[in-house]
């Protein structure tokens, strides 16, 4: 299903969220999503932003299409893999569950032999 095209007389949570001439940000985020919140983190492509009560707002910071990645967080999440919930998503952004956890960095720091992130890799077990 295609996260950004719904009906406009939608009154699902999704809908609250809809990326409309209002909701729309300036400058280089022309066209996004407006965060209702103050930026809670950053990594290196994303913004995070609280986006109502149990909910945030991630901003690309490139402006491309979270729509795909959403639709795969909500396939995951039917077949029991643990990822946010997805209210809507759009170009540049997705409204997801927000979950409250640590910093993956400092974990990372953590369980390191030599207390860095250094290198890290997954691999199959």
């Amino acid at each position: 299903m295609d996260l950004a095209a719904r009906d406009s007389d939608d009154d699902s949570p999704a809908s609250q969220s809809r990326d409309t001439p209002a909701a729309r940000a300036a400058g280089p985020y022309r066209g996004v999503m407006e965060p209702l919140g103050p930026k809670i983190a950053e990594g290196r492509d994303s913004e995070i932003f609280e986006h109502g009560p149990g909910r945030v707002l991630r901003r690309a910071r490139d402006g491309r299409s979270l729509v795909r990645e959403a639709e795969v967080m909500r396939h995951v999440r039917a077949n029991d893999y643990p990822a946010p919930g997805v209210f809507d998503a759009g170009e540049g952004w997705v409204v997801m569950e927000r979950v409250e956890g640590g910093d993956m960095l400092a974990a990372m720091r953590m369980s390191s032999p030599t207390g860095s992130a250094g290198t890290w890799s997954c691999e199959a077990r």
